[in-house]
């Protein structure tokens, strides 16, 4: 026996492959480049577009609470129910509930 046939045998008997032998783990071919490629970037381009829409809403939701809170320190009948009301859910709140929104609104202001 030559030392290349020895070698060989050897390696098939403790499962080594050479590098020809070795399969790739991960095969991509061309073909594949050009699917995953567009996909990925409309996946991205569809994550910027709903990234917008939300900053786009936020900024809706801001504004209108803005005017309703100052529709509410306008009119003193609403006030006083707004206010009502606000001591009523405090009401309805746990103790630990209450002291977490609380501290919610002291930071706030």
């Amino acid at each position: 026996m030559t030392q290349a046939t020895e070698i060989k045998e050897n390696n098939e008997q403790t499962g080594n492959k050479s590098e020809a032998q070795k399969e790739r783990f991960f095969k991509l071919s061309l073909k594949d480049l050009f699917i995953v490629i567009p996909t990925l970037a409309a996946v991205w381009l569809a994550h910027q577009q709903n990234i917008e829409n939300i900053e786009k809403l936020n900024s809706v939701i801001v504004k209108y609470e803005t005017q309703i809170d100052k529709m509410i320190l306008a009119d003193d009948k609403k006030h006083a129910k707004y206010v009502s009301n606000l001591k009523t859910a405090l009401s309805s709140l746990s103790k630990e509930e209450r002291k977490v929104l609380l501290a919610i609104y002291s930071v706030d202001k």
